[in-house]
């Protein structure tokens, strides 16, 4: 019998079997500090409970999600696809394959709400300067 620790999941297996080289978003995953850019988000971010008493989506997870957005140059809609679709665009999020993804009212709420407390331009620029530090050295 195989421990349930050593066990590996079906979103693991996938993950490994399909990414080949080592994609972008996992070297930005490695490359940024999340920390700090969660911060950032907890001071103006307020998770409440989601519909049906559901936790709320993480805001470093949404964050993450306005940034493919950004990068893509995609509708709110078209984010909330493009992450349904992709597996690696789940895994940057930090999503399972089984997680609820945030539909676009969500990317919108989200948005409105960091924009509203003038942190979604500060929540860039933190990422692009930690991006520039990492590609400069």
């Amino acid at each position: 019998m195989i421990n349930s620790n050593a066990q590996i999941s079906l979103q693991n297996y996938i993950w490994s079997a399909t990414r080949g080289k080592v994609n972008f978003f996992e070297k930005l995953n490695k490359l940024s500090d999340w920390g700090r850019i969660e911060k950032e988000i907890r001071k103006n971010y307020q998770k409440g409970v989601g519909l049906k008493g559901q936790p709320a989506y993480s805001g470093l997870s949404l964050f993450k999600i306005l940034l493919l957005s950004h990068w893509y140059t995609l509708s709110d809609t078209a984010t909330e696809e493009m992450v349904k679709e992709s597996i690696s665009c789940t895994h940057f999020c930090g999503f399972r394959l089984e997680d609820q993804i945030p539909d676009h009212t969500t990317l919108c709420s989200f948005r409105n709400e960091l924009v509203s407390k003038k942190s979604y331009e500060r929540l860039f620029k933190k990422i692009n300067e930690q991006l520039e530090k990492t590609i400069g050295s």
